[in-house]
């Protein structure tokens, strides 16, 4: 599992430099904000249906600096 990091941005790394045609880099940037959109919106939705985040968060309350 801890390989699955520098994995996937060394793979990035040689596909954007040697197989990803300009035109396809062009749309990179929307392509990358909306997945990263769509993972904290999941991220999100996941927590949310997690009643212990809810209770355990409750009892921390709001803690002054």
């Amino acid at each position: 599992m801890t390989w699955i990091i520098p994995g996937s941005v060394a793979l990035g790394l040689a596909l954007g430099h040697w197989v990803l045609p300009e035109q396809m880099a062009q749309h990179l940037d929307t392509v990358t904000t909306t997945a990263l959109y769509l993972l904290l919106f999941g991220i999100g939705i996941d927590l949310g249906r997690q009643k212990e985040v809810w209770v355990r968060l409750w009892h921390l309350g709001w803690k002054d600096g």
